[in-house]
């Protein structure tokens, strides 16, 4: 089927302007709206080649946070642990200064 050179074909969800709507502005000095342009295959493929980038770089970004949490998990865990060895000593350490100072 062959397309007429007056008959542009439309995309999908556009809809011919009528000559009424295209003079709608005219009289107020209003410029009729315009249709957005349509976007070209290379700004596709760079969009969807900058979003896989930034996907990727949110993965990694991700990985690495959950990494410095678990660092930061265990660092804790650490603190914990020497406080508790600290307290242990203290105990262990006041115990025996009771035991040499009792008469024996």
């Amino acid at each position: 089927m062959a397309r007429s050179p007056t008959t542009p074909q439309e995309p999908a969800g556009w809809k011919t302007m009528t000559s009424e709507e295209s003079t709608a502005g005219a009289e107020t000095g209003e410029t009729p709206p315009r249709r957005p342009p349509r976007p070209s295959g290379t700004w596709l493929r760079q969009a969807d080649s900058t979003t896989r980038q930034e996907t990727a770089d949110l993965s990694q970004g991700m990985a690495i946070y959950q990494q410095d949490c678990r660092v930061s998990e265990a660092g804790d865990r650490v603190a914990e642990l020497r406080a508790s060895l600290q307290i242990e000593e203290d105990t262990q350490a006041a115990g025996r200064n009771q035991l040499n100072r009792s008469p024996g």
